[in-house]
């Protein structure tokens, strides 16, 4: 079986085009059994990104923030903020991204006054819950825009108008909360995160250092560490990892390869060390998940706290 995987650049930003130069919208139903151990990767992108899970359920991962969305629920994900979901097995997801000129005109006043605030604030990501009267009504207005898709008289027009009441619900209830962006200190940060996390990717099967993980974004070992703790809550280190166990499980699914030649083509050569390792992510030994094929769903991770807005 070949799983589906998201394409991204050495920034991590996603190659993939969403919709079009003449209509800058696009619709996707991700069904986490189809990626490689269940989930998208790191990644970011241009686009403004709303989404709700129909069903199982869906980690959604912002910096060091992990949030975990049931049936019925959704998330906003602003313009350039890194993220990655999880899922279990029957994890499905509809959602949909679009420019932020796709709302008004870069430059016009609709644009400045409603569109600008949102995309240069600090508010990463919003948690839409059924429990919260206004982000019932913006999931219903959701779930509308995927029933246009449907449509083939005026779907665009009615696409657009969905879109145009998802922002002006969401501008009228966060306006009050909208802060400025930070310095450009943060937003030089998160780019060397994603050059240190994007060496990682390329380099995991070798024997490489903190230091030569630091040189990737040409920054000083301490940098490198205050920049994985700061941006996704880990070390440097522990993120390579859990990298190379990732990558090992999904040999471990597609592949007969031995767990011990397993284990060395994922950077890691003391076989004893790698089971262990191994158990300690997924809660069962490489054979055991072999057999089982099912990654387990409470790791130790950040827990949900301090939510930007909601």
């Amino acid at each position: 079986m070949k799983f589906k995987k998201l394409e991204t650049d050495e920034t991590l930003r996603e190659l993939k085009s969403h919709g079009s130069s003449r209509f800058p919208f696009q619709y996707y139903l991700d069904d986490f059994s189809l990626y490689e151990n269940h989930w998208e990767d790191w990644h970011w992108h241009n686009e403004l990104e709303f989404a709700s899970v129909s069903s199982g359920c869906v980690d959604c991962l912002v910096r060091q923030q992990r949030v975990t969305l049931h049936p019925g629920e959704g998330i906003f994900i602003n313009s350039g903020v890194i993220h990655r979901f999880e899922s279990n097995e029957n994890g499905r997801m509809p959602n949909i991204l679009f420019a932020p000129d796709f709302l008004a005109p870069r430059g016009s006043l609709i644009y400045e006054k409603y569109v600008e605030p949102v995309i240069t604030s600090s508010c990463e990501y919003l948690v839409l819950r059924q429990a919260e009267p206004w982000h019932r009504e913006l999931l219903n207005t959701l779930y509308q825009t995927y029933a246009a898709l449907e449509q083939t008289d005026m779907q665009e027009y009615t696409v657009f108008q969905h879109i145009l009441q998802l922002w002006r619900s969401l501008f009228q209830n966060t306006d009050h909360c909208l802060t400025p962006k930070e310095s450009r200190g943060n937003t030089l940060q998160q780019a060397r995160l994603q050059l240190m996390m994007q060496y990682i990717h390329e380099h995991f099967a070798a024997k490489i250092t903190l230091e030569e993980i630091a040189n990737a974004a040409s920054v000083s070992k301490s940098e490198a560490l205050h920049c994985f703790h700061t941006g996704i809550g880990t070390t440097p280190i522990a993120y390579l990892i859990q990298y190379r166990l990732n990558r090992a499980a999904g040999q471990l699914l597609s592949t007969t390869a031995s767990v011990s030649s397993i284990a060395m083509e994922s950077g890691m050569d003391n076989v004893g060390y790698f089971c262990r390792k191994f158990r300690q992510e997924y809660g069962m030994t490489p054979s055991e998940y072999r057999k089982n094929g099912v990654p387990r769903q409470n790791r130790k991770t950040p827990s949900e706290n301090s939510l930007p807005i909601g």
